[in-house]
């Protein structure tokens, strides 16, 4: 089975032909990550996206102003050139009315939650935050420690039902400045001015274990392993660790922050987006993508190579 670029050409807007938007106007957010200090200052000024995977949770307890995305809508299962993927961005027309859905308007301010208790928690959260960037959305923050965080920083909870108003949300872009491809992949794999990185638990990038949705044991030739929990605590909150602290960390790993490109990856392109997010976002290394699918997209053609360390 042969297939090539299979993730792009949605044949939504390229980001050189985005309408003007919030990406042009001064951003209310400090940054790409808010605390709960300044989220309680300002949380009538923005649209809080709380992404969840139990959404039978959202009523018993969620920061003031929150609005409900349940995580499994926000993937999609998709046949493209006769080849099915699993997990991959959908649609356009269905990411407009999901964030509709959620009441997301294109000139929001879009601070978005998880519930904050570990590093798996704010991967649902970066991922948001990947597909938004890659629609045309900027104007948004992750919020640190997520709702466990907000708690143990002293503010309320609310609790009850909750309709939002619908949004007018459009996509404006398809930003494939921050999607890796096959293409770009097979490149990788001869060129050491771009990295892959890739991270998954050890387990996984050593290939002792694989999903059921991964094809091959092992890993994409060349890469390094950043598992992504690497960048939270292990207990307590999902805080990040500060920039300084993140890079030494990943330099230590083998990343090199003067790559022409670095490539993040997972088993599917979830976890990943946490790695994508600190590097782009939190470092500032713009040249940082993410390649949707990942393991699952790569080994679908068979004969795309894997390095299985334990076989050597």
């Amino acid at each position: 089975m042969r297939f090539q670029n299979a993730l792009t050409g949605f044949g939504v807007l390229t980001l050189a032909a985005a309408i003007a938007g919030p990406a042009a106007a001064e951003r209310l957010t400090p940054g790409p990550v808010v605390d709960a200090d300044w989220l309680a200052e300002h949380h009538e000024e923005v649209r809080i996206l709380d992404v969840r995977r139990d959404t039978a949770t959202f009523e018993d307890g969620r920061i003031p102003g929150a609005a409900l995305l349940a995580w499994d809508e926000v993937r999609a299962d998709r046949d493209i050139e006769g080849v099915e993927f699993q997990m991959i961005l959908p649609e356009p027309e269905i990411f407009e009315s999901l964030m509709r859905d959620a009441g997301i308007g294109n000139d929001d301010t879009i601070v978005i939650i998880s519930p904050g208790e570990g590093a798996p928690d704010l991967t649902i959260a970066a991922r948001v935050y990947w597909q938004l960037m890659y629609f045309g959305h900027e104007d948004m923050a992750i919020l640190d420690g997520g709702t466990l965080g907000w708690e143990e920083a002293g503010h309320e909870l609310d609790t009850g039902a909750v309709s939002p108003e619908s949004g007018d949300f459009s996509v404006t872009a398809q930003n494939d400045e921050i999607l890796a491809d096959e293409e770009l992949l097979h490149a990788a794999i001869d060129d050491p001015d771009i990295q892959h990185i890739d991270n998954r638990p050890q387990h996984f990038y050593l290939g002792l274990a694989q999903e059921d949705y991964v094809y091959a044991l092992g890993h994409i030739p060349e890469a390094i392993n950043i598992p992504f929990t690497l960048n939270v605590p292990m207990q307590g909150a999902a805080h990040l660790y500060d920039r300084d602290q993140l890079m030494a960390a990943y330099e230590t790993l083998g990343m090199n922050p003067e790559s022409e490109t670095l490539i993040a990856y997972c088993n599917s392109g979830h976890v990943s987006a946490l790695t994508w997010f600190v590097m782009s976002e939190v470092m500032g290394l713009k040249q940082a993508r993410l390649y949707d699918g990942s393991m699952h997209a790569w080994t679908l053609d068979e004969d795309r190579p894997v390095t299985n360390p334990l076989t050597h």
